[in-house]
């Protein structure tokens, strides 16, 4: 399964000064979406954060690392480090944060890799061990995705519970991901363009073949923003000629036919 990581962070000290403007803008563009408001989520190597789309900081937890010494099921003790600043992900109100060992065990197994769900206030719910490695995403509905290495992908809600669920083709992330609900998810990167349908597979060339139909060649785009508007994905881009003219379109994408119209 091909993943391309959209959760990354910079390296950032931490102290009672930081805010909002510390965080790199790569990291601020990747933001969540729920009831209305988007929300960015960041972890630095002590605390975990989640601001608001407008920098307000509505909680600020401090990490707590899982524990360095395993014993075994055999009785043999493994020692692990988790300096690595962990992953993070939003539900609703809960958040998740994922830890991997620095270290790796026998076999170059990375084992003993976790995931922490906690309350707004720093409380455990729950704690979910994996014998491999996983990425978690911020989703919709309450779930955040879990895709391990071995190519399962659950959906984890935000007391814990997991649901193993199938797709078509391999998930891929470029910079930034659009979740559509259970359905799939939209994402892009300057001028990658993916629609994924977990029933139906990857749609990686409907904007190309659209904008080719119109312009035929020797011209370039690059996506600007895209959003969800159910059931259509709707996508800015700008259109660059051989010439130098440009142009701008807004196209209207079925996530689900993968059928492409221009509306402006």
């Amino acid at each position: 399964m091909e993943i391309l990581p959209i959760i990354l962070f910079s390296a950032c000290s931490d102290s009672d000064e930081f805010d909002f403007d510390d965080i790199d803008d790569s990291s601020k563009q990747r933001t969540v979406y729920y009831d209305g408001t988007y929300y960015i989520p960041y972890t630095t190597d002590n605390y975990a954060y989640k601001f608001s789309e407008d920098g307000t900081m509505i909680w600020k937890n401090e990490i707590q690392y899982p524990a360095n010494v395993i014993t075994e099921s055999y009785g043999e003790k493994t020692e692990l480090e988790y300096k690595r600043r962990p992953s993070i992900a939003l539900f609703r109100k809960n958040y998740a944060l994922h830890f991997m060992p620095s270290t790796n065990t026998t076999a170059q197994v990375v084992r003993y890799t976790y995931i922490y769900i906690y309350t707004p206030d720093g409380k455990l719910v729950k704690q979910i061990t994996y014998d491999e490695n996983a990425s978690i995403y911020s989703w919709t509905n309450d779930v955040i995705l879990v895709s391990k290495d071995s190519r399962k992908t659950y959906w984890v809600s935000s007391t814990g519970d997991e649901s193993e669920f199938e797709h078509k083709d391999d998930i891929v992330f470029y910079n930034t991901y659009i979740p559509i609900s259970n359905i799939g998810y939209v994402t892009f990167q300057s001028t990658n363009f993916l629609i994924g349908n977990f029933q139906k597979g990857n749609n990686t060339s409907v904007l190309y073949e659209f904008m080719y139909q119109k312009y035929k060649k020797d011209f370039q785009y690059e996506i600007i923003s895209a959003k969800v508007q159910e059931p259509d994905v709707i996508v800015d881009i700008n259109v660059k000629m051989k010439n130098n003219e440009e142009y701008n379109h807004t196209l209207r994408i079925n996530y689900t036919t993968f059928e492409c119209e221009e509306i402006d």
